[in-house]
């Protein structure tokens, strides 16, 4: 019997089914790791350092450390997708520098930092749909030259930043869809967009939604923002005692046009005004009498 168990480990471990040091609740076959739906609430520690695969994916994390994953130096694909995280640390995959592929979508994340990939030169695919991101760092690709396919739907992104793409000459499909974007707003990014092959998202400018590589940048007008006139001043409200001087401004200088702002402020400011003391007439019509002789 022992016979038999020993064989039946040994073949398992050929093949790859079992991982002396997987870590509990995990299970783990050759180097790669899932961890997925188990309810976790951390990432558990003392996952096996040539992981290449970590599956993390349906738990209940919501905030990571920056030195969560700092042992896994082999790591080529992580998946942290539908969890609820909101934000991540800058430094999380800084010692991860063999990522190719991330899955963070699903979560609740409004920013990402700007150097959470800065070491990972070799990335092809970055899954980030889902979440609630209302910008993205103008940096954030600037080290990922072999990106490939990059997901951003269901954000709420009006634009992005002008340097994003820069430098991600190997991309060839991107998914901005269920984004409330403005083209006009990214004029130089819809330039780039039209040299990747597959492109889904559309703009909502003008009342109209059209589909982004579709989309006239010269149909854009550069909206002004409003500026205030000089202020002009009324005399006192009084010749005398205490009054209120008045002054006014306009916003045509310029007026807002083309989506521009408004001016801020107030058209009409007061100030108190003190003239001369006032003095009360008096009229002294009293007779002058003659006195006869």
């Amino acid at each position: 019997m022992l016979t038999t168990v020993t064989i039946i480990l040994f073949i398992s471990l050929l093949k790859g089914h079992l991982v002396i040091g997987c870590v509990l609740p995990c299970t783990c076959a050759d180097t790669k790791v899932d961890c997925s739906s188990k309810n976790l609430t951390e990432i558990p520690p003392s996952i096996p350092s040539n992981t290449t695969e970590l599956n993390l994916s349906g738990n209940n994390l919501t905030s990571l450390l920056p030195n969560d994953l700092s042992d896994l130096t082999s790591l080529v694909i992580l998946k942290l997708n539908d969890n609820n995280l909101e934000r991540l640390p800058d430094d999380l995959l800084s010692t991860n520098t063999n990522l190719q592929n991330v899955d963070l979508s699903g979560n609740n994340i409004i920013s990402v930092p700007e150097g959470l990939l800065s070491t990972n030169t070799d990335l092809r695919v970055l899954e980030l749909s889902d979440n609630n991101i209302i910008s993205l760092p103008d940096g954030l690709l600037s080290t990922t030259t072999n990106l490939n396919s990059l997901a951003l739907s269901d954000n709420n992104l009006e634009s992005l930043p002008e340097g994003l793409l820069s430098t991600t000459t190997s991309l060839e499909q991107m998914n901005i869809s269920v984004n409330p974007l403005k083209c006009c707003l990214m004029k130089n990014v819809i330039k780039r967009l039209t040299t990747v092959q597959l492109v889904s998202g559309t703009c909502e400018d003008f009342n109209t939604t059209t589909e982004i590589k579709s989309f006239n940048t010269s149909d854009c007008k550069i909206p002004v923002d409003g500026g205030w006139s000089i202020w002009s001043s009324s005399s006192c409200s009084v010749t005398c005692g205490n009054g209120v001087i008045t002054k006014t401004r306009a916003c045509d200088n310029p007026t807002p046009s083309d989506s521009g702002l408004d001016c801020v402020g107030s058209e009409t400011e007061t100030f108190f005004c003190n003239l001369r003391k006032c003095h009360s007439k008096s009229c002294n019509h009293s007779k002058k009498t003659r006195i006869g002789h």
